[in-house]
């Protein structure tokens, strides 16, 4: 390998090793995944998301903590619907959802008898 190639792809590796410490990689999305929601506040990287569980019938009233995720995570605006690992469905009030879950697409009933469309 010639010397200047050689220098550019040292050079290139480092920084990419670099990034994989410094950046985290998706260690800390998953460090925070682990967490149960009444651990999450140990840790200043991570936040408690709650979400309103949706039902055929409608919605709960209330929202209720369900994970624990990322604090420094892009979400959209925007409510989404997503199951949790035991199938029960839920509301949230931006675009994240947490690790292990799955996108829901309610009926629209359930849209208008939650009150958002």
């Amino acid at each position: 390998m010639k010397p200047l190639l050689k220098q550019a792809y040292d050079m290139t590796a480092r920084a990419l090793m670099l990034c994989v410490v410094a950046c985290g990689a998706t260690d800390g999305d998953s460090a925070c995944a682990d967490r149960k929601v009444h651990e999450c506040s140990e840790s200043p990287e991570c936040e408690v998301v709650s979400a309103i569980s949706v039902h055929e019938t409608g919605c709960a009233d209330e929202a209720t903590e369900v994970a624990c995720m990322r604090v420094e995570r892009a979400c959209g605006t925007g409510y989404t619907y997503a199951h949790d690992p035991d199938g029960q469905a839920w509301m949230f009030h931006d675009t994240c959802i947490p690790a292990g879950w799955t996108d829901a697409d309610p009926s629209n009933a359930v849209r208008e008898v939650c009150g958002r469309k």
